[in-house]
């Protein structure tokens, strides 16, 4: 007769453990990315812009603000971001809205994923307390 109270169930809980370290790690390691974007002054092509670089938390968006008096204004196109780093992000925009300066702006994909809401759950991502959003130059291109 076992005088260990667990029984069977001793293996059940060392897995449950290990299980539970397991995802805790991931999390650490998905907490462990700082969003951030690079992006240089560029004509605007085809209406299109390209973020060179995006580094996202998890999935995202890749969204270009309009200048409002030297501030993020009204959205003029977005394109979705995977979690990790995501090169030449191309972004369709409204390039008749398009501002000299523009804000090139990472958000949160936090509600439906895949579904772009904002004004909603898909608000900016936030690095160090500050939104992830560097302005950049954009004239429109040159007809020839």
């Amino acid at each position: 007769m076992r005088s260990d109270s667990l029984g069977g169930l001793r293996p059940l809980i060392v897995l449950a453990a290990l299980l539970a370290l397991g995802s805790a790690g991931l999390a650490a390691q998905a907490s462990s990315i700082t969003p951030s974007v690079l992006v240089q002054d560029q004509a605007i092509d085809d209406s299109r812009v390209v973020v060179l670089k995006v580094v996202s938390a998890g999935p995202g968006w890749m969204v270009i603000h309009a200048d409002a008096s030297g501030h993020p204004g009204a959205v003029i196109g977005y394109s979705v971001v995977r979690e990790g780093e995501n090169l030449n992000v191309v972004v369709a925009i409204d390039a008749k809205k398009a501002t000299p300066v523009l804000y090139a702006m990472l958000h949160v994909d936090a509600g439906v994923v895949g579904s772009y809401e904002f004004p909603g759950p898909d608000v900016p991502a936030m690095a160090m307390g500050t939104m992830v959003s560097p302005a950049f130059k954009a004239s429109p291109q040159a007809a020839y």
